[in-house]
């Protein structure tokens, strides 16, 4: 097995996952060149320090069953964390001046009741139209037209 072979299988290796062959194998690639085996070092101790940290080892057993996985996913956030959205969307907002992130109802500008001001005035010009064309054509029902004279008669 090659070097850059059996960097490819570190992480089989480190789970256990190779077979017999492939492990002796693996194991005789490391014995032959030195620094490949301090790469599988550190490749372990970065494996093992961040498993202690994030508390892989219960995560890994997640992988095998979904109710473990489920209940995982469904447990509220502690807490005792923060709340960073509104900051990150703040500091969006603030650096690309509105253009990659804008929210227009978070900050508005003075105007806030102009577009509810103008839609009531269209609704009451629409509204005064209406009744007025209405009252037109009752009147007109309402009183017949009288025969227009001739001009020429008079």
């Amino acid at each position: 097995m090659t070097s850059d072979e059996a960097r490819d299988r570190f992480s089989d290796a480190y789970e256990g996952e190779l077979s017999a062959e492939e492990q002796a194998a693996f194991d005789a690639a490391l014995a032959a060149d030195e620094a490949l085996a301090a790469e599988y070092d550190d490749f372990r101790a970065f494996l093992e320090g961040t498993s202690a940290l994030a508390g892989l080892g219960d995560l890994l057993d997640l992988r095998d069953d979904p109710s473990l996985r489920r209940e995982f996913l469904m447990e509220p956030p502690p807490a005792d964390a923060p709340d960073l959205l509104p900051g990150v969307q703040k500091k969006l907002r603030e650096r690309s001046r509105g253009r990659y992130y804008r929210d227009r109802f978070a900050e508005r500008s003075k105007l806030r009741a102009f577009p509810l001001v103008l839609g009531i005035i269209m609704v009451l010009i629409l509204a005064l139209s209406w009744f007025g064309l209405s009252y037109v054509q009752l009147e007109l029902e309402a009183e017949p037209l009288a025969p227009i004279e001739d001009a020429g008669e008079r």
